[in-house]
């Protein structure tokens, strides 16, 4: 899904004085969660998702329209603990 790699989304904090949705970061300001839990998202999951190298937790659940391959660039994130991709169109 295009965007999801780029910006400042641990340290942006919107016009509600608050973080994006979703994204919880540690104390370096590193994303080490991602909870879309029937979010809307479309398209794929992009293979450069490995470059969170922090994450821990991977939720991407309940968006029929995200679709595709699970990047198996998804087994290099060696800090995963809980990986949660149902309710999608995904394969792999």
């Amino acid at each position: 899904v295009k965007g999801w790699l780029e910006g400042d989304e641990c340290q942006f904090v919107g016009d509600y004085g608050r973080n994006w949705d979703g994204v919880a970061c540690n104390d370096m300001g590193e994303v080490r969660a991602l909870a879309l839990d029937g979010a809307n998202l479309a398209g794929s999951i992009p293979r450069q998702i490995s470059l969170l190298r922090k994450m821990e937790n991977l939720i991407v659940k309940n968006n029929p329209k995200l679709r595709g391959t699970i990047p198996n660039t998804v087994g290099q994130m060696s800090q995963l603990r809980q990986l949660g991709l149902y309710g999608n169109h995904l394969t792999g």
